[in-house]
């Protein structure tokens, strides 16, 4: 069967128009996210770029190595080709994980126009998209595009899925399987396609379609494809497994941590740049009923003046509640940047498309609405770079020049001790895949030691005894490393998850040191 032109309401081809939406979302992301081309490598960037490496030599291993202790082949796949193209250059990932959502935002926006049947609605909501603080940290933090690439591919199924309902078709079908099982095996959150293809089914073409013939084979083919994630997913048999307690404790308390009251809160304030507190308690009953009430009222105001719209804004609310779901599942949710978040963002950004759908008709009011929306928006964007200011950039330049920086004392060392203390790199798996990223460093080579301030010294002093050629760095801001006979860093103190300063540390009371052993000291004896 030929396939049916798009229409726009006016009835013309939109061809032109599509390419210049893709254009024109692509434009806009870089507007919005070009800060993130001069950023460095940021925290697990070197651990996936270290996989990559091993994925390159062996391509069968994106499908054994488990990054974290989780099965993403295609997200592991992805950043093999592009560190086969950029190497240790990061521009060229910031590049693609930036275009990467301008794509997604053009789905966005494809989705839109196919519900609301409205152009201006339509790049209402991809703007939305685009420039919504919520998923900053998706984009500017390269290990995090994976949340970017799998709702990407999420909002495609559902695509692929409606297109299928209408051609009616089993090749049509088996294509949106294959897209929910490659976006399942780029981040887990993608489950949320179970609730999100039935109810854009239902929602678009009646409640009695997912139960024709056609229908229960659509489904069919999505479990088969679940089925076949969950078959090479150790993690999941593992988390079944009666007699693994850890496993099972691990699970319930992931799931303890979502609460109706903080699902809700989180939808409610999901458009608010302002962040939130790191520890998160809920809203209690109460706020959870406000909260429900604020996420009914575009129902009732829709239901009222204009029907036809009264399902696209179903499914925007549903595909929003339905995804923060997961997203409330960390029990160390960041404030409102967190990866996660890209996900239910898509139902943030149809919600705003609905809203200037319903102005429709209306000049005046929706030129205000436009306006209004402009500097909203603009709001979002001045905090997402004030973000990237604040943490991304910073962090990862002194991360990554501090790896680089180790390579010729590592050199000069020969054969000896290195103790680097106090490094920004605070996190020791860090440490470790930036020096095997980018000098060879064995993870095992390279150890933590946290030592009381006071005692220091004497345990300095015994390192040098030990091994007189051993070299002793002190990390010190951004413009370098002191030479081994300088005395300690003076009394340091910093905010959690907050850059260190020249003169500060996470550790006030204490001094961390990492211990990079030389070679020999791994060789058999």
């Amino acid at each position: 069967m030929a396939e049916r032109p798009v229409l726009a309401p006016g009835g013309e081809r939109t061809g032109a128009a599509t390419a210049l939406a893709l254009l024109g979302c692509l434009a806009l992301a870089f507007a919005v996210y070009w800060p993130a081309l001069r950023d460095g490598f940021y925290n697990d960037d070197a651990l996936f770029l270290n996989i990559s490496n091993r994925v390159l030599e062996e391509p069968a291993r994106a499908f054994t190595e488990r990054p974290l202790g989780y099965f993403r082949p295609v997200w592991l796949a992805y950043m093999a080709a592009q560190k086969a193209v950029f190497g240790l250059a990061p521009a060229g990932y910031h590049v693609v994980g930036v275009a990467l959502h301008g794509l997604v935002g053009f789905l966005v926006w494809l989705l839109a126009r196919r519900l609301l049947r409205d152009a201006v609605a339509a790049a209402a909501a991809a703007a939305t998209f685009l420039c919504l603080y919520a998923h900053s940290e998706a984009v500017f933090w390269i290990a995090a595009h994976n949340s970017t690439l799998a709702a990407g591919l999420c909002v495609a199924a559902v695509l692929l899925h409606l297109r299928a309902v209408e051609r009616g078709t089993p090749g049509a079908a088996l294509l949106t399987a294959l897209g929910v099982l490659v976006a399942l095996w780029t981040k887990e959150p993608s489950i949320v396609l179970l609730a999100w293809l039935p109810l854009a089914e239902m929602l678009t073409a009646g409640w009695r379609s997912p139960f024709t013939r056609a229908g229960l084979l659509r489904a069919a083919l999505v479990l088969a494809a679940v089925g076949v994630f969950a078959a090479g997913n150790t993690s999941i048999a593992t988390a079944l497994r009666p007699q693994d307690q850890a496993a099972q404790t691990e699970v319930r308390a992931t799931f303890a941590f979502v609460e109706a009251g903080r699902v809700l809160e989180a939808c409610a304030t999901l458009l608010s740049p302002l962040p939130e507190p790191a520890s998160h308690p809920g809203p209690g009953a109460l706020g959870a009923a406000l909260s429900a009430l604020a996420l009914a009222a575009p129902l009732a105001v829709v239901a009222r003046a204009r029907r036809e719209l009264l399902c696209p804004t179903a499914l925007a609310l549903l595909v929003l509640l339905t995804a923060m779901v997961p997203a409330s599942m960390t029990a160390l949710q960041q404030p409102n940047g967190s990866r996660l978040y890209y996900f239910p963002t898509v139902g943030a950004a149809l919600i705003v498309g609905v809203a200037l759908a319903l102005a429709r008709g209306r000049r005046p009011l929706r030129v205000a609405l436009l306006a209004a929306l402009a500097a909203f928006l603009g709001w979002h964007v001045a905090a997402i770079r004030a973000s990237d200011a604040r943490d991304y950039r910073p962090l990862s330049l002194a991360q990554t020049r501090t790896a680089e920086q180790m390579g010729p004392i590592l050199e000069a060392a020969d054969g000896h001790l290195v103790v680097l203390l106090e490094p920004w790199i605070d996190n020791w798996m860090h440490l470790q895949q930036f020096l095997l990223l980018y000098h060879g460093v064995e993870p095992a080579r390279v150890l933590r030691d946290v030592q009381p301030r006071a005692q220091a010294p004497a345990w300095l002093a015994h390192l040098r005894q030990a091994d007189p050629g051993v070299a002793i760095i002190d990390w010190d801001d951004l413009r370098g490393l002191v030479p081994a006979g300088a005395a300690l860093p003076p009394h340091r103190a910093a905010t959690p998850n907050q850059p260190h300063r020249a003169g500060e540390s996470a550790t006030p009371a204490h001094v961390t040191a990492y211990r990079i052993l030389p070679r020999a000291a791994l060789a058999p004896r």
